[in-house]
């Protein structure tokens, strides 16, 4: 693990950035070919079909209890940059005992519940429901790897762990679906290999990294319990509330509207979380911030440009996705036309997603998990009692409605507890408008990626 305290944080900035964005367009591509072949050869009911069983899938990964990830990775970090690495590697172990115990639970869990779902729902998913049990084992050996490298700071390998993922994905839908044509299942076999494969393939490296700096008192001198039962049940509770909205929303749009129409939706959020995921910031936040806290200044100054940049990037982002999408859509999938105008109509929520995810990043920090579960929750307790009254008067238009209040309402809220708590200005001037310092960063982003590049290709 990197030894000592990091202190040119523009510098990792730039060039985390740089290897995220970087891979995260080849993680693009491969998500597309995949996507691709998945609704080429799925209509749109089987598809509505698969989203369900991930919902399913989702809900039961609650047992293992992952909404402490953030939690752990901010404070693995801290650990990290106080140059504490024995401490930090104690901790990464404690973390990959509780997920390894966590995960079996989970597994079991919905491994034993698939004959109920089937049989309450009407439909025979306990096969498929079997087969994704498997994924959940393993979950949470992802979890730790993801973990270990955003706070040790090694964005390649966070990257390339992700990417070895979505090419095992593309090759058994590939060969399960489209050459196989086994349908729905060879999709469901193909997605439970690609999470497993990649945990054997990585083992070795995250193993031997964190047994370097690894001995038995280490483990003593973080306070793993009152972590975990202090602020990490306020993480748990978060992660609860919004997994069982994610997790809620398809069953109950599929009873009041129709099982394509949740193809249809969840292709239109998809859609909707690639251009988010395409923007790094929060892999960045989550290893700096930490660091940080000490200097409120800097901290404001970080969060404001942060949400800026973020909002630029998610509105370019959309707008070209949405003009993709309504000239490819009617040549490569017809069937799925309809989840143009629901994604359209999704954009306007856009800057309000691009701010949370940075305001998110704040809460980690500072060790605020209970106000980051209150304003994230209070939006959720609100709106999901009302998603049936939106669907019943309004059907589609209602759901998207209902969707993007949301994002707008936890940001609203996030921003009046910041405010209130540390003196951060987040004026919708400073966010939206650049000044001086805008044209430093971007040029040094531009200069750090032809630094990257050139090393890349001309060393040996």
């Amino acid at each position: 693990m990197s030894q000592g305290r990091p202190t040119n944080f523009l510098r990792y900035a730039l060039e985390g950035m740089f290897v995220t964005a970087s891979g995260d367009i080849v993680l693009k591509i491969l998500s597309l070919l995949s996507t691709f072949f998945v609704l080429q050869n799925l209509a749109p009911y089987d598809y509505g079909i698969w989203r369900l069983l991930l919902s399913a899938l989702t809900a039961f990964a609650l047992l293992g209890f992952s909404g402490v990830t953030g939690m752990f990775t901010a404070d693995v970090s801290r650990e990290m940059g106080e140059g504490r690495m024995n401490t930090a590697s104690g901790l990464l172990y404690r973390i990959a005992q509780y997920f390894t115990a966590t995960s079996f639970l989970a597994s079991i869990g919905l491994f034993a519940a698939a004959p109920l779902i089937s049989m309450y729902s009407g439909i025979n998913l306990t096969l498929y429901l079997h087969i994704l049990a498997a994924t959940l084992l393993f979950a949470g050996a992802r979890q730790t790897y993801q973990i270990f490298f955003q706070a040790s700071m090694r964005p390649f390998h966070a990257q390339l762990f992700k990417n070895i993922t979505s090419v095992i994905y593309l090759a058994g839908v590939a060969a399960l679906v489209v050459v196989a044509k086994l349908g729905l299942l060879g999709l469901v076999i193909a997605y439970t290999v690609s999470v497993i494969v990649p945990v054997f393939i990585y083992a070795p490296y995250v193993i031997r990294a964190i047994a370097k700096n690894f001995n038995r008192t280490s483990i003593s001198e973080y306070s793993f319990k009152k972590a975990l039962f202090g602020r990490g049940k306020w993480a748990i509770a978060e992660d609860y509330a919004s997994t069982l909205n994610s997790s809620l929303w398809p069953w109950i749009t599929g009873y009041f509207l129709s099982i394509s129409t949740v193809g249809m939706i969840s292709l239109a959020l998809m859609l909707l979380s690639q251009i988010s995921s395409l923007i790094p910031i929060q892999y960045v936040f989550r290893s700096i911030l930490p660091r940080l806290v000490s200097d409120a200044g800097r901290v404001g100054e970080w969060i404001v440009r942060g949400m800026r940049y973020t909002v630029w990037a998610h509105v370019v982002g959309g707008l070209g996705v949405a003009f993709a999408a309504s000239v490819l859509f009617p040549v490569v999938i017809p069937n799925y036309v309809s989840a143009t105008p629901i994604f359209t109509a999704f954009l306007l929520m856009l800057p309000f997603t691009a701010c949370s995810i940075v305001l998110t990043e704040w809460f980690y920090a500072h060790k605020h998990q209970k106000e980051f579960f209150v304003v994230n929750v209070i939006p959720i307790a609100i709106l999901l009692p009302l998603l049936p009254v939106f669907l019943h008067t309004l059907g589609l238009f209602g759901f998207v409605c209902w969707y993007a209040l949301n994002p707008i309402l936890t940001f609203m809220l996030s921003t009046w507890y910041i405010r209130r708590y540390s003196g951060i200005s987040l004026r919708l001037g400073d966010i939206y408008y650049p000044d001086n310092k805008d044209e430093e960063f971007l040029s040094g982003l531009a200069r750090k990626g032809l630094d990257i590049s050139k090393r890349f290709f001309f060393t040996s």
